[in-house]
C-alpha cells in the first residue's frame, strides 16, 4: 500500500495521520502512507495539516482492507467404503466467498450452502480433488487434495451357529462381509460332525449322524486374497426318535404280497428291535389295532426285525 499526501499553504506545514489501518504507517518527511496491511476492515482516520496559520486543515477517511480468500481447514481425510463421511471447510477472507470442490469419490458430494463434504463412499480407489476459494480479490485460494477410499475389512459376521439335533436336515450360511467380493470358504482346521459338509458357498448343510461336540475353524477368502476365520463350537444333541410304519397295499386281499415298512427318525447309530404285523379279515381287528369292530377271533402273526 503506498499513498502520497499533498498538501498547499505557507510553508513550513506539519502533516499528521490518525487511525491507520494495522501494518501501515505515516512518513512525515515523504508525507507517504505505506505498508502492507495485516488485518482486513475498515478503519477511519484523520489527516491534519496545520502552518500555524488557523484553521488546520483536515481530512477525514475511511480505508477498507479487503482480503482474499484463505482455506484455513485442512485437507479432506481419508475413509472407507461404507462408513458415513462429513468434512467441514473453513476459509478465512472478504465476503463472499465462494467454494467450489472436484474430484470426489464415489458416494461423496460438496453443500455449497454449509460448505461441507459429506455421504457414503461406495467404492475403493484414490480420488485427487481441488478445493478453490474465491470472492473476486486475487489470488484465489486452492487446495489440492488426495482422499483415500480403503476396502472394508474382511470379516466372518455369524458369530454362532444355532442348536442342531441329530437327524436334522441342517443347512446354515456362514455370512462374510468386508474385502473384496465375491467370498470363498473353506474349511481350515477342525471337524465337522459326522454327515455335515461345508461347501465353498460358505453353506453348512447335510445331515449329522452322531450326536457330540465338534469344534472348527472356517476360513473365507476374497477376490484379491484377503483371509479371516472364525473358530465354531457346535453340539450336535439327541434327536428324537420318531417311528413310522406302512403297509403296502393296505387294505390287501388274500394271496396278495404285502410290503410292511418300517421308519425310525430323530436317532443316532443302528435301530434294534422288532417290528410285529397283525393280520385281520375285513370287519375284524386284531388287539393293537384300535376301532369298534370284533377282535379276529385267530389273528395270524408274523414277526419282522
Amino acid at each position: 500500500y503506498s499513498h502520497q499526501v499533498t498538501v498547499s499553504g505557507t510553508a513550513p506545514i506539519t502533516v499528521s495521520v490518525s487511525g491507520l489501518p494495522p501494518g501501515l504507517q505515516f512518513n512525515a518527511g515523504t508525507r507517504t502512507i505505506t505498508g502492507t496491511p495485516t488485518q482486513a476492515g475498515s478503519f477511519s482516520g484523520s489527516i491534519v495539516a496545520s502552518n500555524g496559520i488557523l484553521p488546520d486543515a483536515q481530512q477525514n477517511f475511511t480505508i477498507v482492507i479487503n482480503q482474499a480468500p484463505r482455506i484455513v481447514s485442512g485437507p479432506p481425510p481419508d475413509s472407507t467404503v461404507g462408513f458415513l463421511y462429513v468434512h467441514q471447510i473453513s476459509v478465512t477472507g472478504t465476503q463472499p466467498i465462494t467454494v467450489t470442490v472436484s474430484g470426489l469419490p464415489a458416494g461423496l458430494s460438496y453443500n455449497p450452502v454449509s460448505r461441507t463434504i459429506g455421504g457414503t463412499p461406495t467404492k475403493a480407489g484414490s480420488y485427487p480433488g481441488t478445493i478453490v476459494a474465491s470472492n473476486g480479490i486475487p489470488p484465489n485460494a486452492q487446495q489440492n487434495f488426495t482422499i483415500v477410499i480403503h476396502t472394508p475389512p474382511l470379516v466372518i459376521v455369524t458369530t454362532s451357529l444355532p442348536p442342531i439335533h441329530g437327524g436334522d436336515n441342517v443347512s446354515v450360511p456362514i455370512v462374510a462381509q468386508g474385502g473384496v467380493p465375491p467370498y470363498a470358504f473353506d474349511l481350515l482346521s477342525g471337524e465337522l460332525p459326522p454327515g455335515l459338509a461345508f461347501d465353498p458357498q460358505g453353506l453348512l448343510k447335510g445331515v449329522p449322524t452322531l450326536p457330540g461336540t465338534y469344534t472348527f475353524t472356517a476360513r473365507v477368502t476374497d477376490s484379491v486374497g484377503t483371509r479371516a476365520t472364525h473358530t465354531y463350537t457346535i453340539v450336535i444333541a439327541k434327536g428324537t426318535p420318531g417311528f413310522a410304519f406302512d403297509l403296502a397295499p393296505n387294505p390287501s386281499v388274500i394271496g396278495q404280497a404285502v410290503v410292511a415298512t418300517a421308519t425310525l427318525t430323530g436317532a443316532a447309530g443302528v435301530a434294534a428291535g422288532d417290528v410285529e404285523v397283525w393280520l385281520a379279515q375285513s370287519g375284524e381287528r386284531c388287539p393293537t389295532v384300535p376301532g369298534s369292530e370284533p377282535v379276529a377271533v385267530a389273528c395270524q402273526s408274523e414277526r419282522s426285525q
